[in-house]
């Protein structure tokens, strides 16, 4: 979910719909396979229809359509340097080298207890992760039979993190959510579609919460 950077303060209300926790629309996993498996697993979009058979995955379907989708993203050319992780081990040596140093935090969302109705954004609730300018590695899941992640290292990029409250919607108690959330500080060269969608002028900073299965890797110092 987008919003906008003069959006997040405390007390703010997000939108009611807005969904942090996974939804099933393709079942994944939560953990990556081992690095030993990865490494022996053909991995690539020539290799599609073998990856199909792997997985008794039936040509055609939704679930082969998204397999697709995700093996051309990985082979994608992006102006920013990224990977698509296989292993915990892959990510972490992309973190590594992206941040410079081995010494590297995870900051993910964290829920304690049910899926809220609406979120609100707590009081004192923000806290800056990282200086400003401090590097970062975003990482988020993309559908496939196992987890792959994609990771990336973009320019321009604060985060946050916001400590959300909420009435459950079966009314049985609230919820307390840490949520992560990723602000863009140069968005002069995004589509301008974003900006019509939000209503704000071209330019401005956007913001997004990183939902369950996100993970931003920052250095340890910064944390």
């Amino acid at each position: 979910m987008l919003f906008l950077r003069k959006r997040l303060q405390p007390g703010a209300t997000l939108p009611q719909g807005t969904k942090l926790l996974a939804d099933n629309a393709f079942p994944r996993p939560r953990e990556f396979i081992s690095k030993v498996d990865s490494d022996v697993i053909p991995f690539g979009y020539r290799h599609l229809d073998e990856i199909l058979a792997l997985f008794s995955i039936p040509r055609g379907s939704r679930m082969s359509d998204q397999v697709a989708s995700t093996l051309r993203t990985c082979e994608a050319s992006f102006d920013e340097p990224h990977t698509c992780a296989t292993s915990v081990e892959a990510a972490t040596e992309f973190a590594t080298d992206a941040l410079g140093t081995s010494h590297l935090r995870r900051a993910v969302l964290v829920v304690r207890g049910r899926e809220p109705r609406r979120y609100i954004i707590a009081q004192n609730g923000i806290k800056r992760i990282g200086p400003p300018g401090a590097r970062m590695v975003p990482c988020h899941p993309l559908p496939y039979p196992y987890v792959i992640r994609f990771c990336h290292n973009p320019d321009n990029v604060e985060a946050f993190s916001v400590e959300l409250t909420g009435e459950t919607a079966d009314a049985e108690g609230g919820a307390a959510i840490t949520a992560v959330a990723v602000c863009h500080s140069n968005t002069t060269n995004w589509d301008n579609r974003y900006f019509q969608m939000l209503n704000a002028t071209p330019g401005e900073q956007i913001c997004q919460f990183m939902p369950e299965n996100y993970q931003l890797w920052v250095t340890a110092a910064t944390q």
